[in-house]
């Protein structure tokens, strides 16, 4: 993965909440970054998911299934069977310790974000003033 700016990456995240907009507007279709679209789509849990784990990924850190629970608010089935799936798609990876599971978003995941994000930084910067 190439080396990506950290205050950046960090302004980015102040958007986030549009890219997730966005793909909600607008019909999946044959776009790149379809299997994303598709997780997103499917509730308001995987857009929380999502933003947690880009968030902890810039961060260089991972979330256990009680952490992610936690953090977002929801139940340990909730978020296992949303973590599952997200895996199926490639989004995450998972990691088990002894001690407990470690979960991240794939460079991939942050990089198609990212990349979205570039392309269309100013035009969402100009509507968030």
């Amino acid at each position: 993965m190439k080396k990506i700016d950290t205050a950046k990456l960090e302004r980015y995240l102040a958007i986030t909440e549009s890219y997730l907009n966005f793909v909600s507007r607008n019909p999946v279709g044959e776009r790149k970054d379809a299997w994303l679209a598709t997780w997103i789509l499917q509730s308001r849990i995987n857009r929380d998911l999502l933003v947690l784990l880009l968030q902890a990924k810039l961060k260089g850190q991972s979330f256990s299934y009680s952490e992610l629970q936690e953090a977002a608010n929801i139940s340990r089935n909730t978020v296992k069977s949303a973590i599952r799936q997200a895996s199926d798609l490639g989004l995450v990876d998972i990691a088990y310790t002894a001690s407990k599971a470690e979960i991240r978003a794939t460079d991939q995941t942050l990089e198609d974000c990212i990349q979205w994000l570039d392309q269309n930084f100013e035009s969402l910067s100009s509507l968030k003033s």
